[in-house]
């Protein structure tokens, strides 16, 4: 493995050093160029899923409710996870095509920041944004899309910033060029459909009126247009729950929990250092120097303002952050992009300091990234899905039906998720007051209906349980002093 790895970093280098200028290969634009971008970005790609990346939990979950659905269960009503619709659709459909796979969510990944990389490279360009097209965006998002192995993975802000992205390509197109209300249209309805994927998204319907109502000739009427059409969506997802009379679910919890609960903090605050300190400096040197050095027309001094803008709407976002992980910080690649490439296209000229800059920043990236795959431990403990337990190894318990009462997912690894209970923390109201009979009704149609081979009581409830529901008693027995209980008839 360890061969494998140096000979793919070493083909990459091989690559870049072949074309002796890496700064002045992707200076200028041209389609071609976007394939060197595949190459550079399949090569990092492949160290990593060489490395082995750890599961997460919150890419456990999306695995786990992507699996309920295709079993035939309804989202939040037999599925109590905050996940987003339209994220949980994409899910779905992964696991009724490969089944529970973080193979395809890899491979999947690997090609949508792509695609993203395309798609905004040529909006940037289109849109006249340097002083002269460039294909450095496209490389730079590739970089910074693989900063952190969370970033690996096919979350669902890395699916709803597809839609920002072309949200931005259209606001920049109106900064420059006034249009009819169609635009506004379409930048309300990506940016409410980015939002059904990760729902702090819904915050960039600010980042458009802002940048389009300082930053461009506007009406109201438009405004209100833009408004409307991002509650659309909506409200075709809010007909349909309610057509299947599931509405109240949907905003207990799709809603509810990220307006109201408490960040869940997954990763330490020295974590996130470690990560944005080199994208914060190349931020502020970008800054810097466009201060200092640009000379640009007031129209592309308009839209580095709108960039601006997307990182503090970033910032706001990430508070509305039901669970604080690094794959959250996707949503920051494209203005680092953005600065970053203006940085390196104001000293494209001094070629030796700007090749050297571009060595280092590419380097120190790989060294993040690499290292937190090396030793994850170092960088985040409690998202990390570890290996199966020792006594559910030594059990080799696999391809069985499992429910876990409590947040150790782990469990579910190799095995098959039944019940309702995809997240605890929206579930153990059902088990904090076991005097209702209500509560004690519940977890026993629960448990006949779906009938897991092995029950996991990670929260200590089962003896509790096990008393008020005789029937449950007789069904399962603890095995040895473990916290599993396996199913006897």
């Amino acid at each position: 493995m360890a061969k494998i790895r140096i000979n793919l970093l070493h083909s990459l280098f091989l690559f870049l050093s072949d074309k002796n200028k890496v700064i002045q290969l992707f200076l200028k634009y041209n389609a071609l160029k976007f394939i060197p971008v595949f190459f550079i970005l399949v090569i990092i790609r492949l160290v990593a899923f060489q490395m082995v990346l750890p599961i997460t939990d919150p890419e456990l979950t999306w695995l786990l409710v992507g699996e309920r659905m295709a079993d035939g269960f309804t989202l939040y009503k037999e599925i109590w996870t905050d996940l987003e619709p339209f994220s949980a659709l994409v899910y779905y459909l992964i696991d009724l095509m490969v089944g529970k796979s973080t193979k395809a969510y890899f491979i999947l990944s690997l090609l949508l920041v792509f695609l993203q990389s395309v798609v905004f490279t040529r909006g940037l360009n289109k849109n006249k944004v340097f002083k002269e097209p460039s294909a450095l965006p496209a490389v730079l998002y590739v970089l910074f899309s693989s900063l952190f192995f969370d970033f690996y993975t096919l979350s669902p802000v890395l699916l709803g910033m597809t839609f920002i992205i072309w949200t931005f390509d259209l606001i920049c197109f109106q900064s420059r060029v006034a249009t009819t209300e169609d635009r506004f249209f379409y930048i309300g309805l990506l940016t409410g459909i980015a939002s059904l994927f990760y729902l702090p998204l819904a915050l960039f319907l600010i980042f458009a009126l802002f940048a389009l109502g300082f930053y461009s000739n506007t009406n109201l009427k438009q405004q209100m247009v833009l408004v409307l059409a991002f509650f659309f969506p909506y409200i075709i997802v809010l007909i349909y729950y309610f057509w299947i009379d599931n509405l109240g679910n949907y905003f207990e919890y799709a809603l509810y929990p990220t307006l109201h609960s408490a960040t869940n903090f997954l990763v330490d605050f020295p974590t996130i250092i470690k990560i944005l300190v080199l994208p914060f400096l190349l931020i502020i040197a970008a800054a810097t120097a466009i201060a200092v050095k640009a000379r640009y027309i007031h129209y592309q001094y308009i839209i580095i303002k709108i960039a601006g803008l997307w990182l503090l709407i970033g910032l706001l976002s990430i508070w509305l952050e039901k669970a604080f992980t690094p794959h959250m910080f996707i949503l920051f690649v494209p203005p680092m992009t953005f600065f970053t490439a203006h940085l390196f296209l104001i000293f494209s000229k001094k070629r030796i300091f700007s090749e050297l800059a571009f060595i280092v920043m590419f380097g120190g990236i790989l060294l993040i990234s690499f290292y937190s795959l090396k030793k994850p431990d170092n960088y985040s403990k409690i998202h990390l899905i570890k290996s199966v337990p020792k006594e559910w190894a030594k059990l080799n318990i696999k391809n069985k039906n499992v429910i876990v009462l409590g947040n150790n997912k782990e469990y579910y690894l190799n095995n098959n998720i039944v019940g309702p209970y995809a997240n605890w923390s929206l579930s153990k109201w059902q088990f904090e007051d076991l005097k209702k009979y209500s509560s004690i009704s519940a977890i026993y149609e629960v448990m006949e209906t779906s009938k897991p081979d092995y029950i996991v009581d990670s929260d200590n409830k089962m003896e509790q349980i096990s008393l008020l529901i005789p029937d449950l008693k007789k069904q399962y027995k603890r095995i040895d002093s473990t916290i599993i209980y396996k199913r006897k008839i």
